[in-house]
């Protein structure tokens, strides 16, 4: 990792009273480390897909440093070559926040003059209590961790007119859509409201793939696409109906999927006439998809899909690993679907097909 030693104000340099002031201090008569970095994003870019990150390496041995921001400041500091060992703080206008450091470990390090950082101080205090009092008794690894994000989960209710019901939402998605509602409006709009925005996102998606789910339980229709093959060709499901249709979602970095083309290519040659293989290609450029199909033995209709495209049969199939395979019978309805590579799948594709003609 490089790390970039940028301007610095000293402690004590004026600045604008609306800036969003961030001093740290180091208390030398602990075991600090030798130096730290101080990792600065604004906010506003906690979605943006091109972030613009301050990077400052401090020696711990000298003074406080303050740094001046014009805007609310997303702030990580950990030791040097130590990233886990960190600690977020958020800079507000008109706020002048301090961290003294107090050792090695950045969990123990200080934090004063922001009323909100004053309540991750309190959620972090009561979940200390919570492991010593509860966690610490359960012996089970899953179950602890399950236990911790129930712990935030009832957090988040008990303050849901809070910031801090913001900053703990990260959880397992499935735990995170159980409790995102209950925030207050004003809170999904404060400060933190991109950070909000994002596990909204996410949630949204995963109520999304459930209902996609649903959906695409066997016994019902197929959902509709239309993607272009290797000649551009626009080719459409509905274009195959008469004929059995085996889809299969793979990308050429997803090495089960590729595994699972031999066993492919043998069935497609001994069932071209009652079944019509599909592969489509996910998450990757059209350049890498068709110079993979062009160099290898895919006989078989090859379509891709466009990561830019407003309409994804991956959302519609409920796609959540590659390779995922959709079997769909002659009048369009769906009746097998597998997510990753099973050394059966190929057995039950024949029984499937062959019990049907009987």
């Amino acid at each position: 990792m490089k790390h970039f030693t940028l301007s610095l104000a000293l402690l004590g340099a004026s600045t604008l009273a609306a800036h969003a002031d961030f001093t740290v201090r180091f208390d030398h008569s602990t075991d600090l480390p030798s130096q730290i970095v101080v990792t600065r994003m604004a906010l506003s870019e906690f979605n943006a897909k091109a972030k613009s990150y301050t990077y400052d390496t401090i020696a711990t041995s000298g003074p406080a440093m303050r740094f001046a921001d014009d805007a609310a400041r997303l702030i990580t500091v950990n030791p040097v070559n130590d990233d886990p060992n960190s600690v977020r703080i958020v800079a507000l206008p008109d706020e002048n926040v301090t961290l003294t450091l107090l050792g090695h470990d950045m969990a123990e390090a200080s934090v004063s003059g922001s009323p909100f950082m004053q309540s991750v101080a309190d959620f972090n205090r009561a979940l200390r209590r919570y492991s010593a009092d509860s966690l610490a008794r359960i012996a089970d690894s899953g179950k602890r961790t399950m236990e911790f994000y129930r712990f935030k989960q009832d957090y988040i209710l008990s303050h849901r007119n809070d910031d801090i019901s913001v900053w703990i939402l990260n959880m397992p998605v499935a735990m995170c859509a159980q409790v995102i509602d209950s925030i207050s409006p004003e809170v999904r709009s404060g400060f933190l409201a991109p950070m909000y925005t994002r596990a909204a996102e996410n949630v949204a998606d995963y109520r999304r793939t459930l209902i996609a789910r649903e959906a695409i339980a066997p016994g019902n229709m197929a959902p509709s696409f239309t993607l272009p093959d290797i000649s551009g060709r626009m080719v459409s499901l509905e274009s195959l109906r008469g004929r059995w249709v085996l889809l299969d979602f793979w990308a050429t970095w997803c090495g089960w999927c590729i595994k699972g083309f031999p066993e492919m290519r043998q069935f497609s040659q001994e069932h071209s006439a009652q079944c019509a293989v599909v592969t489509i290609d996910c998450r990757e450029s059209r350049e890498v998809w068709a110079d993979y199909v062009s160099s290898h033995s895919m006989p078989w209709i090859n379509l891709w899909i466009d990561p830019s495209a407003d309409t994804n049969p991956m959302r519609s199939y409920a796609v959540e690993s590659l390779p995922t395979k959709v079997l769909i019978d002659p009048e369009g309805k769906i009746r097998l679907v597998v997510n990753g590579h099973t050394d059966n799948f190929f057995l039950e594709v024949k029984s499937l097909i062959t019990s049907s003609s009987l």
